[in-house]
């Protein structure tokens, strides 16, 4: 990958099972695609993570009936 703003639209992202970024960075991808699908871990470090944030990242994954480990 380029950059970590390519991320998000790479084919590999799909089979991601854990992330770790910035929650500013988190929140871009939610803000694009959204998470991968086979997503189980997201680490956030570097600044404080948003409430709101976290609420968004649970709810994405609330639907298959599977959570994320924080």
């Amino acid at each position: 990958l380029g950059s970590l703003e390519q991320i998000g639209s790479s084919p590999r992202f799909e089979a991601f099972t854990a992330f770790g970024a910035t929650p500013s960075m988190l929140a871009a991808l939610l803000g694009g695609d959204g998470l991968p699908p086979r997503l189980r871990a997201v680490m956030f470090g570097g600044e404080a993570c948003p409430p709101a944030l976290v609420d968004r990242i649970a709810a994405e994954r609330e639907p298959g009936g599977e959570g994320v480990a924080w």
